[in-house]
């Protein structure tokens, strides 16, 4: 199975047109590996390296961690998708967010390797 670990140029295109004067919340679904290339570490053992290594671009970003826990059998939806994790950040706005991301030390390798598969979808309450 080939999962989704990087946004596609189309979808960095379109994440680069939401309101730049909106705090957004990313939604994180997460599946993580059984063990990662190196036979030894578990993929949720390699996130949690991850999120340690992450820690100060988010707080640099101004970032906060709304939720984060583990996740069970989907109620509505597909029974063969199931995630183990879910997250909610927020950022102040999507350029915090994209800066982050974008800085040439941010750890997306940890990330990938600890993940089978994921989903990051941005969320605003565009009504206030």
């Amino acid at each position: 199975m080939s999962g989704y670990l990087q946004p596609s140029p189309q979808q960095m295109a379109e994440i680069m047109k939401l309101p730049k004067d909106k705090p957004v919340v990313m939604i994180n679904l997460l599946k993580f590996k059984a063990l990662t290339e190196d036979g030894k570490t578990s993929g949720f053992e390699r996130y949690i390296e991850y999120s340690k290594a992450v820690m100060p671009f988010l707080m640099a970003a101004g970032a906060e961690i709304v939720y984060m826990g583990e996740a069970h059998p989907t109620i509505i939806g597909s029974e063969e998708e199931h995630w183990h994790h879910v997250a909610l950040v927020k950022y102040p706005n999507i350029d915090k967010f994209l800066n982050m991301i974008q800085a040439h030390e941010y750890p997306h390798e940890l990330r990938s390797s600890a993940l089978e598969d994921s989903r990051l979808i941005p969320s605003m309450n565009d009504r206030v």
